[in-house]
């Protein structure tokens, strides 16, 4: 029985929750590909919630609470060469330390529960901040004044009076709090946070803020299922659920006119001077509470904290250090991976179960993070407002730091002179090449970076260029340039990247961090949660699971996202809950002679205007053959075509007579997809219609195509990365024909599942490539096992009629 499944499952759901069971108890990384429908959130929300509950029945709780304090480590990779009674023993101390440390992480979130419900209201919050304000010109109102306390912090008063130092000291509670440094982005905490930290955290990213808010209200539904069937099962109340979001989502600072791309200086100034008044250590600390206190969504935490009157941001990020789980963005759990400056150190905690779902986004992510593009504007902007900034406080400045930074400015200067005489070139330069053509190989940029961030300049930058009207967007050039010198700063990895040159005027220099063939550890941050263990096996200090409705092919998520072949015992794909009899998947080659031999239609750069007529003219056969007020959804390889589509559509309809044609409607790069399926979804209301979408695009990712939002999808081409990019190349060239091939299944797998979204639902599925038929293996399992081949596309329109006939 599954004890945190809010509904009884259905055997694939068993199946799946059983395969992440398994592979977390062997320590190995899972894949899991859940079709949409298959009831993911809640296989997540059981799996959390299992392990959670896991943690609070392990034996071996006596350990003295003093000895979370101590700092020792959970994690046993260092002692992997000890005898197995001495790892046994290892393990046995850490499951105790796990224990103790859920003891005093229990008894402390109940008590900030107790300070919600006392002081999360305005008056009571006022009451508060006045006694905590008088506190200095009155020793008296301390709790208890004459008690020895090391060197107070901001919060000693608070804890001694609301009865807190007696579970944790404030010194630890100020040690979880710290953001990690800016300059080498790894934060120092002392020995009782690290102790602290032992009692293990659920981690769960997803993409998008929007789907953090889906798994928010999933998981309060849930819990509430699971509390009703029984209520002695386990108390949700202190094991809470924290949301993390930005601060351009919870900074309350940006409801009052500031400018949201100098949102973080602003904050950062305000709460240093003492000048926010959403920030305090009483307000943050009662904002804790109050986030501890429910399941939240980023929204709906902001709007009780504007209420309030303390900060949502802080608030939360407080919070997640004593949360049992914490949901998060991939880009933010990227910048924990990297202990980048500003990240919180939630990979600290040990155990550590990190879930990562729709995480076939997730190496788009990582792309981003390794990437870097700086134009000629940009370095104009930097190098204009350094100047500036030297100009005006030279006289202040020690020598040496005037002198580097003159340096800096010289040797940006020598980068933006390469750009503009540099023509526009794909062809992929070593960034350590292209110092040393510059001569630029002996000037240190690590110290170079060390200044700018220890010193704030890039904020001064920013404002000196604000000030003089300098340019646009000025945050975002001055920090394009600082994102490059980071890259330039990184010695042990700088050989890693490569250059190319792109545009017309400004030109722009981008920056790329491709993989180590020899080192592995450097194609994915994920590898720091890695150990070896005494037999040579590869132990993962954290479990991790990666979880998608399309995960296909393993191979490529495998090595893009731990840099290591798949490994079919870590793989995993269930079937469909939607039963085969909902689903029509047929393939149909659309070929044409060509010098006696079979040509394939699909080569974006070759159609033809005849081709595209053909295809546009199929699709159209194919959505009249449906019921009406139904959609078609269609995928194409790239924009390129859909544009070619459109242009035929629109001689097609200026020459329409009859009304009851369908509807057609483009995705078209850089337009607003919500207004397009707003648009889409009230024609459907009336009329027969048709979606042509790319591949890839927003459209093919994300959106939830139900019922009849889409009862016909068909899929044009294979969608094959774009050799004319020179990344495309150089991965082409590293990894072969493996790479184009596990890219563009990436693309359909993803496509095929905006089809079917629930049990109920049908759909009628047609590839049009002969291609298909030649790799189906690469196709998810749910799809494969049900593809038909069929020899024209008139039968393939005869059985869609057939097909959607069984649902009248």
């Amino acid at each position: 029985m599954l004890a945190f499944f809010p509904f009884s499952p259905y055997a694939v759901q068993q199946e799946g929750v059983s395969f992440l069971k398994r592979c977390i108890a062997n320590k190995v990384p899972a894949f899991l590909d859940a079709p949409t429908g298959t009831g993911k959130t809640a296989m997540l929300f059981h799996t959390a919630w299992d392990w959670i509950n896991s943690l609070e029945n392990l034996v071996g709780a006596h350990s003295k609470v003093e000895s979370v304090q101590s700092g020792a480590s959970t994690k046993l990779g260092s002692v992997n060469k000890l005898p197995d009674w001495a790892v046994d023993a290892s393990e046995q101390a850490a499951a105790e330390l796990v224990s103790a440390s859920r003891r005093i992480n229990r008894a402390f979130v109940g008590q900030l529960l107790h300070i919600a419900k006392s002081y999360a209201n305005p008056d009571a919050l006022k009451t508060l901040l006045e006694y905590a304000s008088k506190k200095h010109t009155d020793p008296s109102l301390t709790a208890e004044p004459l008690r020895k306390q090391a060197a107070a912090n901001s919060y000693s008063f608070l804890f001694a009076f609301l009865g807190l130092d007696k579970i944790l000291s404030p010194d630890t509670y100020l040690s979880l709090t710290q953001s990690h440094s800016a300059i080498d982005g790894r934060g120092h905490p002392e020995n009782g946070a690290t102790g602290y930290l032992g009692k293990g955290c659920v981690l769960l990213s997803t993409r998008t803020h929007a789907q953090i808010a889906q798994l928010v209200e999933a998981f309060r539904r849930f819990r509430g299922i699971i509390e009703k069937q029984g209520p002695q099962k386990f108390d949700f109340s202190t094991a809470p659920v924290v949301s993390l979001a930005g601060r351009d989502t919870y900074c309350l600072q940006s409801s009052s006119g500031a400018d949201l791309e100098d949102l973080g200086e602003l904050c950062e100034d305000l709460r240093k001077n003492s000048r926010c008044n959403y920030y305090s250590p009483a307000k943050v600390l009662v904002g804790t509470a109050l986030c501890l206190s429910g399941i939240h969504s980023p929204s709906a935490f902001r709007e009780r904290c504007s209420a309030l009157g303390v900060c949502p941001y802080y608030s939360a990020r407080h919070a997640a250090m004593h949360a049992s789980v914490v949901l998060l963005s991939h880009a933010m759990l990227v910048e924990e991976l990297h202990g980048a400056a500003g990240s919180l150190g939630l990979l600290e905690s040990a155990p550590l179960l990190l879930l990562v779902d729709e995480a076939h986004a997730m190496p788009g992510v990582l792309d981003a993070w390794n990437s870097c593009t700086v134009s000629e504007d940009d370095l104009d902007c930097f190098i204009k407002a350094l100047n500036k900034y030297l100009l005006q406080t030279r006289l202040g400045l020690p020598n040496p730091t005037a002198r580097l930074l003159d340096r800096l400015a010289t040797v940006l200067g020598i980068i933006r002179k390469y750009l503009s005489k540099t023509a526009t070139c794909d062809v992929l330069t070593p960034i350590t090449e292209l110092l040393t053509s510059l001569r630029l190989r002996g000037f240190d940029f690590c110290e170079a970076l060390n200044l700018l961030l220890l010193n704030r300049i890039p904020q001064k930058l920013c404002g000196l260029c604000k000030e003089s009207d300098m340019t646009d967007k000025p945050r975002q050039r001055i920090y394009s340039v600082v994102s490059m010198i980071r890259i330039l700063a990184e010695i042990d990895t700088r050989e890693l990247y490569k250059t190319y040159v792109t545009g017309d005027r400004p030109r722009a220099l981008h920056l790329y961090k491709f993989s180590s063939p020899v080192d592995s550890k450097t194609r994915s941050p994920f590898r720091r949660l890695f150990s070896t263990s005494r037999d040579g096996r590869r132990d993962y200090e954290a479990q991790i699971c990666f979880v998608s409705g399309t995960l296909g092919p393993f191979s490529y998520y495998s090595r893009e996202l731990l840099g290591q072949p798949a490994d079919p015992n870590s793989c995993c794909s269930i079937d469909h809950v939607a039963a085969p009899s909902r689903t029509l998947i047929q393939q149909v080659s659309l070929t044409t002679k060509a010098t006696g031999q079979q040509k394939a239609l699909f080569v974006a750069s070759s159609w033809t205007p005849e081709q595209v007529d053909v295809v546009f003219q199929n699709i159209m056969e194919i959505a009249k053959s449906g019921r009406d007020c139904t959609g078609t959804l269609v995928f194409f390889p790239s924009y390129r075509i859909v544009e070619k589509i459109r242009d035929c559509f629109l001689i097609f309809s200026a020459s329409l007579t009859n009304k009851s044609v369908p509807a057609v409607f483009f995705e078209r790069a850089g337009e607003s997809v919500d207004k397009l399926m707003e648009t889409y979804a009230l024609a459907l209301g009336s009329s027969r219609c048709i979606l042509c979408a790319s591949a890839g695009a927003r459209v093919s990712e994300g959106l939830d195509f139900k019922d009849n939002l889409c009862r016909r999808l068909v899929v044009v081409g294979i969608p094959f990365p774009n050799l004319g990019d020179p990344i495309v190349r150089e991965k082409h060239r590293q990894r072969g024909e493996q790479f184009l091939m596990d890219h563009a299944f990436t693309l359909v797998n993803q496509c095929m599942g905006r089809g079917i979204r629930h049990k109920d639902d049908w759909c009628s599925f047609i590839l049009f490539d002969s291609r298909f038929a030649e790799h189906t293996e690469r196709l998810s399992s749910w799809i494969r096992n049900r593809v038909q081949p069929v020899d024209s596309i008139e039968g393939a329109i005869e059985r869609i009629r057939e097909f959607e006939a069984t649902f009248a």
